[in-house]
């Protein structure tokens, strides 16, 4: 690969991110609200309070969204932070792969795969859920993406799947005998089984680590800012286990070399 593609292909990702991430918030909204997808609603991009068509220009990922200070142009109620934060989750993902892979085959599977991971989080943020449509068809494409693209052997890919989302069943049901409440959602489970496919079976503790750290300090913050209400408030952990996951494909090799 030339200097030149070197230096510009993760930008010219992460803007294929933004639009990418344009997409998804359109995705997000249609499986909250019940509504069909179809070709249209992708894209022609509407307010999610009234419906109404944007411009163009206030369509903009994340620019549109600060111009119109969060606000629809027509009917001035709020627009929700979701969508810039969904738009430069996906930026920052593309033009990280993009860095670690460069135009790539596996640039193609890591954001297909990243894409799962975004829409299926903010999904779990707003409903506490994480849907089967998302989930077990990751997990499949991640088990054949890792062995076939990314390199991985099969005892890492099946291992890190079957490992991370027995793992964590174990743990739901430990959890739920010990308290009798649900503390770990099945949802969960499943999205173990595509993370683990994607770090593999030596990943996992990178992986499980960041994540549980990660959701300790989201916590905290929300705890210290909240007050005492706030700590008791359920926070999904299927955002965590993404972030963890998206960490150990990017960076799993640097931090255990400097945890070792």
């Amino acid at each position: 690969m030339t200097l030149t593609m070197t230096v510009l292909f993760p930008w010219l990702a992460g803007f294929f991110g933004l639009l990418l991430g344009s997409l998804y918030t359109v995705c997000v909204h249609r499986y909250l609200t019940g509504e069909p997808m179809s070709l249209s609603s992708l894209v022609h991009s509407v307010c999610p309070q009234c419906s109404h068509p944007l411009r163009r220009g206030d369509a903009i990922p994340v620019l549109g969204y600060l111009l119109l200070r969060g606000r629809c142009r027509h009917c001035r109620r709020p627009i929700g932070i979701r969508y810039p934060l969904l738009e430069l989750a996906s930026c920052l993902w593309a033009a990280s792969v993009a860095v670690q892979f460069g135009p790539s085959p596996q640039w193609i599977v890591l954001m297909a795969e990243g894409g799962i991971l975004i829409v299926a989080s903010s999904i779990d943020v707003e409903r506490y859920l994480l849907p089967d449509m998302l989930t077990l068809p990751g997990a499949g494409v991640a088990i054949a993406a890792s062995m076939l693209v990314m390199g991985m052997s099969p005892v890492q890919v099946l291992g890190g799947s079957a490992v991370g989302g027995g793992l964590f069943w174990l743990l739901q049901r430990g959890y739920r005998m010990i308290t009798g409440t649900v503390g770990i959602g099945t949802g969960d489970v499943k999205l173990m089984l595509m993370l683990g496919a994607m770090s593999g079976l030596a990943g996992l503790p990178v992986l499980i680590t960041v994540a549980a750290v990660a959701a300790l300090l989201v916590h905290a913050l929300v705890s210290l800012l909240g007050g005492r209400y706030a700590l008791h408030a359920m926070i999904p952990f299927g955002p965590f286990l993404s972030f963890g996951g998206m960490v150990q494909v990017l960076w799993g090799g640097q931090i255990e070399i400097m945890l070792s």
